[in-house]
């Protein structure tokens, strides 16, 4: 059984209540973007989040989680459209900036949904799967297997 209050947040690998994670060497208790979900939220009674994995894109934010039924890693999207919500400072529920902004927001919420079923109906080595979607915050998320490597442009470079 793994303890979590022992885990990095940043690998999800197990501290020895260290203070910084032996395998990737950072601090992992420490909140490194204002936007996202502060560090060991837990979702849907399941998921404990970890650290961002990347930038925070137009649309939404990407988590490494601790999948606490599974035992195992997994990254969640969270569709968090930052032109037209924010975040409330005293939770984690995501509130639309104006009634005009509502409507933006509904509409790509159902799109991002439409997108999981869409996505998890695709079985191929190139695309990544899709565990699960679920709503929470008054936003959604999408629970997909997460791979450890590096981006596509950190391997190859597209300049002619």
């Amino acid at each position: 059984m793994i303890n979590i209050d022992t885990l990095c947040m940043g690998c999800m690998n197990d501290m020895e209540e260290q203070g910084v994670c032996p395998n990737c060497d950072i601090h992992s208790n420490k909140q490194r973007n204002v936007v996202a979900l502060p560090l060991k939220t837990i979702l849907n009674n399941r998921f404990l989040v970890g650290q961002v994995l990347g930038s925070p894109g137009g649309f939404g934010i990407t988590y490494l989680v601790w999948d606490m039924l599974l035992e195992t890693t997994a990254a969640i999207k969270e569709f968090l459209p930052l032109s037209s919500v924010s975040r409330d400072p005293n939770n984690s529920t995501v509130r639309a900036n104006s009634e005009q902004d509502q409507e933006y927001f509904n509409q790509g919420l159902q799109i991002f949904l439409k997108e999981a079923k869409t996505l998890a109906q695709f079985s191929h080595p190139n695309i990544i799967r899709i565990r699960d979607c679920f709503t929470s915050n008054n936003t959604a998320y999408l629970v997909m297997d997460y791979n450890l490597g590096q981006p596509l442009h950190a391997r190859h470079s597209f300049e002619k």
